[in-house]
């Protein structure tokens, strides 16, 4: 569900591409409580920390039919060249930060 949120947002910002090039370097995820079929939820996705290589973003899960937290965590993504069969890391595409930028300041 959160990958899909991310997927979502990266493409209602133009940079869709920019998401195929970011590889999970670490997940955490605390359950708090259960989502059942026929659930409505939502995904709220938080910018934590930017640095040249990566960034580090937060993720609630609200379960909108129960009212609860269903969920919450982050995953921390590295930028990386797959170019010539090669994994590399390298310096995140400034539209990447640009775009997270975008949502900070509209507040969504």
């Amino acid at each position: 569900m959160v990958e899909r949120a991310e997927e979502d947002l990266y493409r209602s910002m133009g940079i869709y591409e920019v998401h195929t090039t970011l590889p999970r370097v670490e997940v955490h995820v605390r359950y708090r409580s259960p989502l059942r079929w026929g659930d409505k939820a939502s995904i709220e996705l938080k910018l934590e920390e930017a640095r040249r290589r990566g960034l580090r973003y937060g993720f609630k899960i609200h379960n909108l039919t129960t009212g609860r937290l269903a969920a919450e965590g982050y995953i921390a993504v590295a930028c990386v060249d797959a170019s010539g069969g090669e994994i590399r890391a390298r310096e995140c595409p400034e539209e990447l930060f640009e775009a997270w930028r975008r949502i900070d300041e509209s507040g969504t």
